[in-house]
Order: C-alpha cells, then structure tokens, then sequence
C-alpha cells in the first residue's frame, strides 16, 4: 500500500474523539457500547503491524519502539522528580522505577502522578508486549487462522480461573495483553484476508509448490514458477512493480531475479525439451 490509508485514518480519528468524550462524559455508558475505541485502536495497530511485519520484523519491531519509549522516557524525567518533591508515601522500591526505562508493566506512580497521566501508560506497556510478540502471531494465524483468533480470549478465560497464582501487577499487564491480544490478531486477520497487494498466504516464500506447472518457451520449457513476478500474476494480480512481499521474497530466493528474467549466476530457463 503506498501512502496512507484514509480510512484507517478515520478510524483512529474516530477512536481518539470517543476517549476524549468517554473521559468528559463519564456517566454516559452508552458511549462505550456504541464504539469500543480501544478495541478499534488496537486492531488498526495489529493490521497496521502486520504488514510492516510481513516486509522486515525486526526493522518493525525496532521502528514502533523507537516511536512508543521515548516518550515514556521524557514523561518520567518530569514526572518521578515531581512526584519525590511533592512527597510519594507508598513509594515502592527502586527496582521498580526501572518500568520507566523498560516499559513492560505499568510504571510505579504515587496519586499525583495518576492525576498528571501516568496512569494511562497500561496503554504503552500492552502496545510494546503485542508489538513484541507480532511476528510470532502473525506466523501463528498462517499456520492456524481460528485457533489464532481465539487464542488470546482462552488466555484470558483461563487467566480468570488462576488468578489467584499471580499477583495484581502481573495479573493486570496479562489480562490487558489477552484482552487487547484479541482485537490485535483480528487486525493481522484483516490485513491477510482483505489485502490491496498480493495475498500473502498464498503468495508467502515459504508455501512454494512442490511440482510447478512448465509450458514451452524460448530454448526449452519455461517453469510457470520460475519468477516470483509469474507467480504473482497466476494469483490473480495482473500486473506487479515486483516491489510487493512475495516479490521481493523470490528474489532473494531465487538468487537476484530482476525483471530481465535472468538471475545473477544463472538462466531461468530450462535446459528440458531442447
């Protein structure tokens, strides 16, 4: 996809005015069910990493860190000497201020620091888990579509039913992560089924068929399969730039294919049927 996506767009937009009226209306329920903002803002997350996932994972994983921590880090900066200067009784120890560094649960913060927004930052920590664990999910829901889906929700069925072997702060960052986990694999589920390129499951490096179909060409027989950009069209793409996912997978699979039709050290043209 190139540029951004206007409808995604106006989803988030949409998402982020319902949480600033959910917290000015309080009393008013029926915002929540008429549009489960956080639900939505975690789908378009997981869609969104999936398919940066699909391109490179670690580039991926890096990018959204280097987007999510430093603003965690600059809120701590002002916000841990604000809250040891107006006086922080039910302090906890110093290990524990290290969640300001390494967000992956809610960092410690006394009352004064809830009111000044340290308290939304279960946001952050379940975003950087889920972003963590999106390649490993993005794989799973190839391999198993619906017991991937459902995963997250039986973690969370189950978490419920030995609660009693966690403590509050683990049992809280894994109830947010299974409860959110949800709504993220739906999102890797919507970019997968609904994909304006090529449809990476059928297209994936890794799912090449084990006897490709050959037709006559130019000096022998053409394998049908031979170049990742013949593969792309027999999918139902009619035409490709050769920039997409399972394009760009060939060419390094098939050592160099560029657009020629001819790889760095050899034909792809079959020596058979001369």
């Amino acid at each position: 996809m190139s540029g951004r996506d206007r409808y995604f767009d106006f989803l988030r937009a949409l998402a982020l005015i319902r949480v600033v009226l959910h917290h000015s209306f309080m009393s008013v329920v029926a915002l929540q069910l008429a549009f489960p903002a956080m639900g939505v803002m975690f789908a378009l997350g997981g869609s969104l990493m999936a398919r940066s996932v699909d391109r490179d994972a670690g580039r991926a994983v890096r990018n959204r860190l280097r987007r999510l921590l430093p603003a965690v880090w600059l809120m701590g900066l002002i916000l841990v000497p604000l809250m040891f200067y107006r006086g922080w009784p039910d302090r906890p120890g110093w290990s524990s201020l290290l969640l300001w560094a390494v967000p992956v649960g809610l960092p410690p913060a006394s009352e004064f620091g809830e009111h000044l927004g340290a308290g939304v930052l279960w946001y952050i920590y379940t975003y950087v888990w889920l972003v963590l664990l999106s390649p490993w999910l993005l794989r799973l829901y190839r391999l198993w579509n619906l017991p991937a889906v459902l995963l997250p929700f039986v973690c969370l069925l189950l978490l419920f039913g030995y609660q009693g072997i966690f403590s509050v702060e683990v049992f809280w960052v894994l109830q947010n992560i299974f409860t959110y986990g949800t709504f993220w694999v739906l999102g890797i589920a919507h970019r997968e089924v609904i994909s304006p390129g090529c449809a990476r499951r059928s297209c994936s490096a890794w799912r090449w068929p084990a006897s490709p179909a050959r037709r006559p060409g130019r000096g022998g027989i053409r394998s049908t399969a031979s170049s990742p950009r013949t593969r792309c069209r027999s999918r139902g793409r009619s035409t490709c730039s050769g920039s997409c996912s399972c394009c760009s997978a060939g060419r390094r699979r098939w050592g160099g294919w560029t657009g020629s039709g001819r790889s760095a050290g050899s034909s792809r043209w079959s020596t058979t049927g001369r």
